[in-house]
Parts: C-alpha cells; sequence; structure tokens
C-alpha cells in the first residue's frame, strides 16, 4: 500500500492515511494521516476530500481552520459525497467556516437525504420546521410554460396552410425530403416553412426569399419534383399535435430545421429579456437547488450565467463558485476566478474574500501573497470578520506583507469583537505571549474563554492550563481538569496528557496512578511526546502499571525520536546501564547531547563524565569542561565538584584558584563531602581566598562528621594551630551549615535509598 501511494495511486494515499489515523501503522499519527489524505484530495477522490475538511474541522494533524473544512466539504460534496453533503449543510445552518445561510443549509441537507443519509434526513425535517414549513415543498415544473410560450402562436399558420387551392400538400414535411423546390407554386405554399410567424399571411413578392432553406438541393429541375413529392407522407406529425409534445421540458431536437426557428428567433437574450438580472439569478438559485421546483442544473447555470454576464455581483459570485464546483457549467477553476475577479471589482465583499483565499492557497491562479493580502484588506476594511482574521495571519507570518505582529493582533481584535471563533483563539494567544501586544494573561483568558464558549477546543485546552498556573485568573486547579476533560473526551491528546498528569500528581483529583498512566496511554497511543515520556517513567517505577524496563525503554525512544528532551536523557540512561536495552554507552552518548543540547543538566553532566573517561567517546577533556560547565551553572552538584577539581589542578584550563574555590562552595553548600574537603584545604592554604583555620576547620569538621576520612585527618591537624575559642567557632559554624544541609541530604537519591535500607522499605 505504501509503495502504491508513494507511486500516485489516489486510492492508496487514501487508504494510507486512514491507516496512520487508526494506528494500523503503530501508533496513530495525524500529521502523516493528514499529509498522504491530501495528496489523495488533490487527485479529486471525494472520500479523500471529506476527510481532509474532517481534519481541518476538528483541528487533528493540522491547526483547526473551519474555513478550509468547509472548501473541502465542499469539493467533496460537489461529487456526490453524503457526509460531506451533511457536513456542508451543518456549517451553512450554524455559520461555522462560512456565512450563516439556512437556504444552503436545507440544500444541501436534501441531497444528503436523498442519498439515504438518515441524519440528513432529521437534520432536514428540523430545520424546516424551524423555518416555517413542515415539508419540502413539492417540485413543480416551472420553466415548462416558457417553451410553450416558444410554440403559441403556431396555430394561425396552420389554419392558413389549406387556403392555396393549387396545392394539394398542405404541410410539405421538412423533415422528409430537402430537393423540391417551389417555384411553379404560388406564394402561399411557403407559408409551413415558417410555423413560428405570428404576422398576417404572406404578400405574394415575399415567396422570393423562400428557396434560401433548400439552396444546397443541387438539381434545377422544379416541375418533376413536384410531381412526385405531391403526396406528403401521412405518418409526418403534425404542427397541432406539437403543444402538447412540448408542454414538458422539451427533448432533444428531431432535426436541425425542428430548432432552426428557434435559433433565429428566440435567443436567450430575447426569453429573458423581459427579466431583470435580480430575477433571473434568484430564479436560477432555485432551479440548481431544486427550491420550489424540480431541480435542472442546466437552465439554473444558464440563468444564473445570463445574470452575471448582465453584471449582476451576486450572480457573478454565484457563478464563479459553480466553475469551481462544476455545478450546472464545467467545472474550471481558472474560470471562477474570471467572475470572482468581476463580483469583486464591484466590491462584492464574499467575492473579495474568496478571490483573496485563492490568492492565497494558489487554487487557479499562480500563488500569490501580496494579491492575497490586498484583496483581504479590501474585504476586511468593510468588515468582512473572516478577512479581518486571514489578514491578520498574514501579517503574523510576514507573508505579502512586511511582518508586524502589532498590525495581525489588530486585525485578530476586529474579528474577534464580531465574534471569529479563531480570531478569538489567535487574539488569545497575542496577549498570551505578548505578541505584538503587552502581554496580559488575564485578555487572554478572557479571549480563550469566548472561542472556548463555542466550542474551539483549543482554546478550552489553553485556558486549562491559565487555571492550572493561575496566571490571568485564580488558580483553581479542579477548574483546570475540567476543561482538560472536556477537551481530552474530544481526543485531544495534549488534554489527555494533562487529565493523566493532573491524575498522578493529584491536582484538583484525587491521585490515582492508574487513571494516569490510563490517560497518558491515551495520549501516547496519538503520538503525543509528553504522554510516551510520562508513561515511560511511570513503568519504569511500576507506577499504576506492571515494571517493565524494557516497555519503558520503547516509550522512552518514542519520544525521544521526537526530540523530547527528558525522554532522550532517560533513554541515554537505559543504554548507558542496559536497563530494559542492550548496553551501548555510543548510543547512550548520542542522546545525552540530544537531550544536552536541549538543556537537559543531568545529560549534560553525563556526557561531560563520558568525555573526561573517554566512555562511548573518544576521550577529550576539554569537550567534558564545556560539558560540566553547562551542567554546573544549572546546579549540578557533581559538575561543581569536577569543575572545581580543574581550576586547582590548572588541567585543560588555566590554573585559578579562585573559581575553584567559588565551585567546591556551590558543591559545598549542597553537601558534597569531598569539595567541602577540598573547600576546607583552599581555606587552609590561602588558596583563591584568605587563610582562614575557622573556615577551614568548619568544612573539614563537616566532611569528618558524614564520613570523609581524610577530612577527619585534615581537621585534627588543623586543630593544633587554633586556639579554643577558634575551634569553638569552627564546630559552631560546622552546625549551623550541617542544619541547612540537613533537608537537602534527605532530598538527595542515595542519601534516600540508604535510610529506606535502613528502615526496611528498599521496595516502596
Amino acid at each position: 500500500m505504501t509503495a502504491d501511494a508513494e507511486g500516485g495511486d489516489a486510492e492508496a494515499q487514501f487508504n494510507l492515511g486512514i491507516a496512520y489515523v487508526n494506528g494500523a501503522m503503530g501508533a496513530p499519527d495525524f500529521e502523516k494521516a493528514v499529509h498522504w489524505i491530501r495528496q489523495s484530495a488533490n487527485q479529486g477522490l471525494s472520500s479523500a476530500q471529506f476527510a481532509l475538511g474532517a481534519h481541518y474541522h476538528r483541528g487533528e494533524g493540522v491547526a483547526q481552520d473551519y474555513m478550509l473544512a468547509v472548501e473541502w466539504y465542499r469539493k467533496a460534496a460537489v461529487q456526490g459525497n453524503a457526509e460531506a453533503q451533511f457536513n456542508l449543510g451543518y456549517c451553512y445552518e450554524i455559520g461555522e467556516g462560512v456565512a450563516r445561510n439556512l437556504e444552503e443549509s436545507v440544500a444541501w441537507y436534501r441531497r444528503a437525504a436523498e442519498q439515504g443519509d438518515h441524519e440528513a434526513s432529521a437534520a432536514l425535517e428540523e430545520l424546516l420546521e424551524e423555518m416555517g414549513s413542515a415539508a419540502p415543498p413539492a417540485a413543480e415544473p416551472e420553466p415548462a410554460p416558457e417553451p410553450a410560450a416558444a410554440v403559441e402562436p403556431e396555430p394561425e399558420p396552420v389554419a392558413m396552410a389549406p387556403e392555396p387551392a393549387p396545392a394539394p400538400e398542405p404541410e410539405p414535411e421538412p423533415v422528409a425530403e430537402v430537393a423540391p423546390a417551389p417555384a411553379p407554386v404560388s406564394a402561399p405554399v411557403s407559408a409551413p416553412e415558417e410555423p413560428i410567424v405570428v404576422t398576417a399571411p404572406p404578400a405574394p413578392e415575399e415567396s422570393e426569399p423562400e428557396p434560401e432553406p433548400v439552396q444546397q438541393a443541387a438539381p434545377a429541375e422544379p416541375e418533376l419534383p413536384l410531381e412526385d413529392t405531391t403526396p406528403s407522407p401521412p405518418a409526418a406529425p403534425t404542427i397541432e399535435s406539437r403543444p402538447e409534445e412540448a408542454a414538458p421540458i422539451p427533448p432533444l431536437p428531431l432535426s436541425a430545421t425542428d430548432v432552426a426557428p428557434f435559433e433565429e428567433s428566440e435567443t436567450l437574450e430575447h426569453v429573458t429579456e423581459d427579466a431583470s438580472p435580480e430575477a433571473l439569478f434568484e430564479l436560477g438559485k432555485k432551479h440548481l437547488a431544486g427550491n420550489e421546483v424540480e431541480q435542472d442544473l442546466i437552465t439554473g447555470g444558464m440563468l444564473v450565467q445570463q445574470s452575471a454576464e448582465a453584471g449582476f455581483s451576486d450572480a457573478q459570485y454565484h457563478l464563479a463558485e459553480l466553475c469551481h464546483k462544476g455545478e450546472g457549467v464545467p467545472q474550471n477553476f481558472a474560470e471562477s476566478v474570471v467572475w470572482y475577479h468581476k463580483a469583486a471589482d464591484q466590491d462584492h465583499n464574499l467575492a473579495q474574500h474568496t478571490l483573496a483565499t485563492k490568492y492565497e492557497y494558489g487554487e487557479g491562479v499562480p500563488q500569490d501573497y501580496a494579491s492575497a493580502a490586498r484583496w483581504y484588506q479590501r474585504a476586511a476594511d468593510k468588515g468582512n470578520a473572516a478577512s479581518q482574521y486571514s489578514l491578520g495571519t498574514l501579517y503574523a507570518k510576514g507573508q505579502g506583507v512586511v511582518q508586524d505582529h502589532g498590525i495581525a493582533s489588530n486585525w485578530f481584535a476586529q474579528s474577534a469583537a464580531q465574534g471569529n471563533v479563531s480570531a478569538q483563539y489567535r487574539l488569545g494567544l497575542c496577549y498570551q505571549e505578548g505578541n505584538g501586544l503587552d502581554q496580559d494573561y488575564a485578555k487572554a483568558a478572557n479571549n480563550f474563554r469566548s472561542a472556548a464558549d463555542e466550542g474551539h477546543l483549543e482554546s478550552k485546552y489553553l485556558l486549562g492550563k491559565l487555571y492550572l498556573d493561575g496566571s490571568g485568573v485564580t488558580q483553581d486547579y479542579g477548574q483546570a481538569v475540567e476543561l482538560f476533560r472536556a477537551v481530552a473526551d474530544n481526543g485531544h491528546p495534549k488534554a489527555q496528557f494533562m487529565v493523566g498528569w493532573c491524575s498522578e500528581q493529584g491536582k484538583g483529583v484525587e491521585q490515582d496512578f492508574q487513571q494516569a498512566t490510563g490517560w497518558y496511554r491515551q495520549a501516547a497511543d496519538q503520538n503525543e511526546q509528553n504522554g510516551q515520556f510520562r508513561l515511560g517513567f511511570c513503568t519504569e517505577l511500576g507506577r499504576g502499571i506492571m515494571q517493565s524496563h524494557p516497555v519503558a525503554a520503547g516509550w522512552y525512544r518514542k519520544a525521544a525520536d521526537q526530540g523530547h528532551a527528558e525522554a532522550q536523557a532517560r533513554l541515554g540512561h537505559c543504554l548507558d546501564l542496559g536497563n530494559g536495552v542492550t548496553q551501548d554507552q555510543a548510543e547512550a552518548a548520542k542522546y545525552f547531547r540530544l537531550s544536552g543540547e536541549q538543556g537537559i543538566a543531568e545529560a549534560q553532566a553525563r556526557l561531560a563524565q563520558y568525555f573526561d573517561q573517554g566512555l562511548g567517546v573518544a576521550q577529550d577533556q576539554t569537550e567534558a569542561v564545556k560539558w560540566y560547565h553547562r551542567a554546573a551553572e544549572q546546579g549540578t552538584v557533581g559538575s561543581q565538584a569536577r569543575l572545581g577539581q580543574f581550576y586547582e589542578a590548572g588541567e585543560v584550563v588555566p590554573q585559578d584558584y579562585a573559581e575553584a574555590v567559588k565551585w567546591y562552595q556551590s558543591a559545598s553548600d549542597e553537601a558534597d563531602l569531598d569539595s567541602q574537603y577540598r573547600l576546607g584545604n583552599c581555606y587552609e592554604l590561602g588558596r583563591g581566598a584568605a587563610q582562614d583555620y575557622v573556615a577551614a576547620y568548619k568544612w573539614y569538621n563537616l566532611a569528618a562528621a558524614l564520613g570523609h576520612k581524610r577530612a577527619q585527618e585534615a581537621r585534627d591537624k588543623v586543630a593544633s594551630q587554633m586556639n579554643p575559642w577558634q575551634i569553638t567557632e569552627g564546630q559552631k559554624g560546622a552546625s549551623e551549615a550541617y542544619a541547612g544541609m540537613r533537608a537537602k541530604l534527605v532530598a538527595n537519591r542515595d542519601t534516600t535509598q540508604r535510610l529506606k535500607r535502613a528502615l526496611g522499605k528498599l521496595g516502596e
């Protein structure tokens, strides 16, 4: 299937996309799904077009965009896809992604219902009741009177036909033979040749032009054919029978002669000359939609086009839509742009907006962001909320205009004020991030809330995070969980992760590790990297799920390969120790570097040790010092201690006792015993700090008390050079320092393990 999809097979591309949605290719991956579904949709597969519209509608694998959803639903609906017709009807009913239009909604619901869609039937019935019509009106073939009127005058020439005495053949049968020449016959014989004429019987001089219809007949012997053709074939239809046959919409003509009178005297312009462009447009729409009349795409298309050609901008816009869909007129994207232009030039607001979208996405015209911005601007200036939002997006991205987040946020604000949900969401982001506006979490929350009230999932999720952090709103874990849960139930992977995290931490809900891992699993199955990482972590520890190092390493790898920094560090740790995977320090070094470059101190410290000792990489102490520095600046005690040693010894870096003392001090404050001993030595010898036996005794005493043997010897040695008062001060300083370190010692993992071992609780 993958090979066929890569080869351009539209069905295979669609099926591959669905496979990524359903997780048949591993964990569900909406972005890859959209990639393949879009390729299929661009080839015209209606099921793919509908699916792509649904992804835009729900914001799965793409940024949520109701207008693009409507666009793809329309493409599929025009091809007869019932699901797309129903969704398009729904969008028109509530005005989502398109201007609210109940008439259009009814039309699309009806099409879906005619294909057996029960949901569409129910929606149609309900909508018609709301509109004041309990059932769809019966289709009345109103176009029929027009063709009938065209043959109404025919009885008059029929009455005239028997008057000429010399001719026994009153009806020369135009289809039978064209050879006879009427030269020997008196003028009245010509009357049947023009059945549409309603004037008085032709004067004798009018017989002169009569031979014109039969000029192609070559024989120049008029009298012989006259004798041969005198009896007319009895089976030929009489003129009197035509009106009854033509009452419905006329069938295709029997021959060129049948339509010649109409083509000559009743052109479309002649038939419609008494109707205004507005009336033609309204009648055309009814025939296209089958509203109050029987659906007739040909008649509808012709009437709309006639109105458009007369300069009526609404008809020009509608004709552009028909050209785009291929309904009533052949599908022609370039032609649709021509009509959008004509309507837009007359300040038709919807046409200006739609034309802008064509330029933005390169549909029917070469992609041109500058032209898109220009047309969005014209529509936005007249208050079109969708154009205001789209213009803001172009300014935010710097597409077709100079990037300006201030102008972008201004357009978002104007659109949001009109209730545009997407604009409310984007304006909330501007306030949250301080993008184009002063950062204001309270205003961000207000805009997210407005969009959330309209069902915008991403806004609900972000509002939940504000409640979780207490940013712009009063911190409320319960409210946060409620919002996360509402979004998570709709399949939002980030919200699923947050519900899991709150359950694990006991924030807003009772702590429940099983609930947490359940939500993490749902998020992880949708390829959400945070969910994958936390699920791996819980699996490694056996928290709410059966402990398994191989399974944990598998989840770490999934998240790490998506760039999750903490997962990269944990996977490096597994590879470093061989936990759940084959030990591979070269592979571990790769993941430590990836994680370290993203700022994870644990990974930076271990990578420094790798370079320091030549583990999994070539030994390089210059590189080691670089990574020790990064980890030490983030407070990693071991890195601070080792960095102090480098500066004290003058290895790789210039010798600098003051720098050594700085790093020893930092590590000593975090209860690193060797650093305490070395710091005491620096004070005893006056290296990097003024010589101070009291300070030296203090640090020696601390390290000795916690088991550092060399510190015990150094403490006793320096005490021999101190008076009793100095020793008392040194002991006092050691006790004060220990009181501050005690909590840090308990927080230390190694210390905790020792305490648990002593208490017999190591397995907890």
